[in-house]
């Protein structure tokens, strides 16, 4: 291990020591960074991957000491030949070995030289997983970075390409959509002007999937009630534009970067509330909806693989919560629904008692469930969330 390696090792483990978990670590990482002046970027790129790294393998290898468990993050998690991954993984039993073997054949290796390494601690929680998930493929896909993925306007498709040739973006597709563009985790897509003229959206392969549900016709009443930035209402609008929609959230900024989404494409046929449903009063006087979208707040556990410090973070208890307010939305919104309306239930979470069980529940209040599923995006390095379909009878 050279000098430079070293350093940048010792680095990370004194973020990985100072962090106490009391805020994202992006947003530490971000103001830990900013007091460190001396830091170029090249440092901090190196520094973040090794950090991430160790979060990446979860709570496998608890008892292994801080640096070594780097380095076997380090080795698990990297493919690619460069000097400074394989400087890391000096003084290893992995140091001669390839560095693009198969994930299967490092975790081998791993077994192998740590016989206390279990895939299965990786991602801690796998008890609680719906049953639709496998669990070994679901750990697994910590030990890579999910794509960023883009959902381009099919009529803007040759626009996009061009500017993606000019910028010498490389893009990857999908068979599972035709608007679909990936790319690796750090492409920087907003400085593209196609992005700036409203060509595409970025937006998760598996969010993008969920719209393959929705059935907009012309003039029907839609609410979207946790719209956040307006994503799965794009996606109405670009099924049908001439639906009436009301659109709500807490956050009062992100409604406003939500108005800035919908004016770039041409959507105005909406109203937007800024309520926290389950304790403000509803917004209606008398209005009845066809649909109603509940992308409801989660513990994302399904976005995990590109946020893996939560693998550590997260707690079992706080399921409860997520569970509560859930099952407060929906029982807030459906007296909205006219008989014969269409519910889209819709979480970034792999828990079954946010998933399955919740849709249980709601069936009780007098639905039917027309379909429901994972969406795995762990076989498609995307998030992996959960879709229910359902009518009010």
């Amino acid at each position: 291990m050279n000098e430079y390696s070293h350093i940048k090792i010792m680095q990370a483990l004194e973020i990985i020591r100072g962090y106490a978990f009391n805020e994202p670590l992006h947003i530490w990482l971000k103001n830990y960074f900013l007091q460190k002046k001396k830091m170029g970027s090249r440092d901090r790129k190196h520094v973040k991957m090794l950090i991430y790294s160790w979060f990446r393998i979860g709570r496998a290898l608890p008892k292994l000491d801080t640096i070594h468990r780097i380095k076997v993050a380090v080795f698990l998690t990297h493919s690619e030949e460069d000097p400074l991954i394989r400087s890391c993984i000096r003084q290893t039993p992995f140091e001669e070995t390839r560095l693009d073997y198969s994930l299967d054949e490092k975790l081998a290796l791993v077994k192998e030289s740590y016989p206390d390494f279990d895939w299965k601690n990786i991602f801690p929680f796998h008890n609680l997983l719906s049953e639709a998930i496998d669990k070994e493929e679901f750990a697994k896909s910590f030990l890579t970075k999910p794509h960023v993925w883009m959902r381009f306007r099919e009529e803007f498709k040759e626009e996009v390409l061009k500017d993606l040739d000019s910028y010498e973006i490389t893009h990857f597709e999908t068979e599972v959509s035709k608007s679909a563009f990936g790319f690796e985790a750090t492409t920087e897509l907003t400085k593209m002007a196609s992005y700036s003229r409203g060509y595409f959206e970025i937006q998760d392969l598996s969010s993008q999937m969920t719209g393959e549900f929705f059935d907009p016709k012309s003039g029907e009443h839609w609410y979207d009630c946790c719209a956040a930035s307006g994503g799965k209402s794009l996606m109405l609008h670009s099924k049908c534009n001439d639906i009436n929609l009301v659109v709500s959230d807490t956050r009062k900024a992100i409604l406003n970067n939500l108005n800035d989404r919908f004016k770039k494409v041409g959507l105005t046929n909406y109203t937007t509330h800024q309520i926290e449903i389950g304790k403000d009063a509803m917004p209606f006087h008398g209005e009845i909806f066809d649909a109603i979208i509940v992308d409801a707040p989660c513990s994302g556990s399904g976005t995990w693989t590109r946020t893996p410090d939560s693998l550590l973070s997260f707690k079992k208890s706080q399921l409860t919560t997520y569970v509560e307010l859930q099952k407060n939305i929906v029982e807030s919104v459906i007296p909205f629904l006219k008989k014969g309306g269409r519910l889209f239930y819709i979480t970034c979470s792999v828990f079954q008692a946010e998933n399955e069980d919740q849709v249980e529940q709601i069936k009780n209040l007098g639905f039917t469930v027309v379909q429901q599923k994972i969406i795995p995006g762990y076989t498609m390095s995307a998030d992996t969330m959960f879709m229910a379909y359902l009518s009010k009878n």
